[in-house]
């Protein structure tokens, strides 16, 4: 494993996954609930509010990525709301 801004990708394979259509709709996917799971841990009127397992800064970071791999969002988005997409088309 390399580190300090090099490549840590350990297993070529996986690397090229996470370059196809499919690994990138995964890592979306995994953004999108990961940071639904820290909001929760924020939220004070939430039961998993807890100061300990908050990570703001993790999710503002996790935000910040899902504008990078977006395609989970925009896939959710076309199934529940799609009169929404049209119009916006």
């Amino acid at each position: 494993m390399k580190v300090k801004g090099k490549r840590i990708i350990k297993d070529d394979e996986a690397a090229e996954f996470a370059n196809s259509i499919r690994g990138q709709y995964i890592i979306s996917q995994a953004l999108v609930y990961g940071i639904e799971k820290l909001k929760r841990y924020e939220d004070k009127d939430s039961p998993m509010y807890s100061a300990i397992n908050s990570e703001p800064s993790n999710r503002s970071d996790m935000e910040y990525l899902l504008e990078a791999f977006p395609l989970y969002q925009i896939h959710e988005r076309e199934m529940w709301y799609p009169n929404i997409v049209k119009d916006k088309k």
